[in-house]
């Protein structure tokens, strides 16, 4: 059973499109049912979606970065960023670990079979997608970037997010230029896992570079924030 793709792109845009085309079909042609994320059994409960409400009003839903204070700042550095809003919304769903990976349905109690798309490791979690993968490492090496900090299997998107921003004045760019290529990589997987026919790492890169490019010649460089004068105040003669 595979999903009808002609269709599907043609109904929704690209973003929707390949949240879609990343859902595994089930092998046992069983009825599609509601799940709910938060809790093991896939039920609603008041008390998963009020945990939820309250996490989310806290700390923007991921509790993993060192402070509140930084967390506030990937999110408003994000939203920030001279990128495209579907580039955004994937480093967005990136950063609260809601990517469709395989390891993230196997938590929501969804039947998937194999490993990576991209290489067949056995974990294909979204560090592992964009990092570990030997897709990505090809990425990588082509692109040449030069991080200022090791990137762990096991930190996840914000924290690399966080380290990304702190690292702003010295190297400015790098952050945008990470989110482009992690979400060419991203991409790529799930063109891979819908036609099975992938591309060498060099033109994942040159495709998700070029696409930043032209997204910020468009819209010019950023206008710096307005500066409000100093408020003059009469002083008698």
């Amino acid at each position: 059973m595979e999903w009808k793709l002609e269709l599907i792109r043609s109904c929704f845009n690209e973003e929707d499109a390949d949240a879609i085309l990343s859902i595994p079909l089930s092998l046992h042609r069983s009825k599609d049912r509601m799940i709910w994320a938060k809790t093991p059994c896939g039920k609603y409960t008041v008390k998963s979606a009020y945990r939820l409400a309250y996490e989310e009003n806290r700390d923007g839903g991921k509790a993993d970065c060192s402070n509140p204070s930084a967390r506030k700042k990937v999110w408003k550095g994000l939203w920030r960023m001279n990128l495209p809003q579907k580039v955004k919304h994937f480093a967005w769903k990136a950063c609260r670990d809601i990517l469709a990976s395989k390891e993230a349905l196997r938590q929501r109690h969804i039947a998937v079979e194999g490993g990576c798309v991209l290489c067949g490791d056995s974990m294909e979690n979204i560090i592992h997608i964009l990092w570990f993968c030997a897709h990505a490492k090809e990425v990588w090496a082509s692109s040449k970037f030069t991080f200022p900090f090791n990137i762990g299997p096991n930190c996840s998107f914000l924290h690399v997010m966080e380290k990304l921003q702190r690292h702003q004045e010295s190297q400015p760019g790098l952050t945008e230029r990470f989110v482009s290529v992690c979400w060419g990589i991203w991409k790529e997987r799930n063109v891979v896992r819908t036609s099975g026919m992938g591309k060498p790492g060099r033109i994942t890169l040159k495709n998700s570079l070029g696409l930043m490019d032209e997204y910020q010649m468009a819209e010019g460089p950023r206008k710096p924030a307005a500066v409000i004068p100093e408020t003059i105040r009469w002083k008698p003669p």
